[in-house]
């Protein structure tokens, strides 16, 4: 009997100490081999039938403007309609439109509910830096109705 009751206290123990983390939605990124967590995000369907996806954290945003609502594979940089933008701590905005390249893949999409897939980029401050976002995730990412700020794109420098 004290067998029994011991297992029982055991698994008791065990069952009480499961930690179970909850990470949707989520999004999150390397970026310059730092990584990039979201404190927040969430996707909008534009009106123009294109989608946005924006995350922050405390300093930082990143945005993915892409040229239609479906999943699939989308390539980012000038002439292509789909876009990446990352906004740093001291208010740089880099932009794949600027020279920039990469790709977004959708692997599921609710339209009423939320947005999951994967991306990477190279993104440019014009005559500056360049940036690099890689193993790019957003798990779950919420589509609310309210549409999204789209980041400026950044001007290149008059005077190199």
């Amino acid at each position: 009997m004290k067998k029994i009751l011991l297992f029982l206290v055991a698994v008791a123990t065990l069952v009480a100490c499961e930690d179970i983390q909850d990470n949707s939605p989520a999004l999150q990124a390397e970026i310059n081999n730092v990584l990039f967590k979201s404190l927040g995000s969430a996707a909008t369907i534009n009106g123009d039938t294109t989608i946005t996806i924006q995350a922050s954290n405390q300093d930082e945003t990143l945005t993915l403007y892409l040229n239609r609502v479906s999943d699939g594979t989308f390539e980012l940089g000038t002439g292509n309609g789909s876009f990446a933008a990352f906004e740093d701590f001291s208010g740089n905005t880099y932009s794949t439109l600027s020279g920039g390249e990469g790709v977004v893949t959708i692997s599921s999409l609710d339209p009423g509910n939320s947005i999951s897939g994967t991306f990477r980029f190279q993104a440019v401050l014009p005559d500056l830096d360049t940036l690099f976002a890689q193993r790019g995730v957003f798990f779950e990412v919420p589509i609310v109705p309210e549409e999204i700020d789209l980041p400026d794109d950044p001007e290149p420098d008059p005077d190199p």
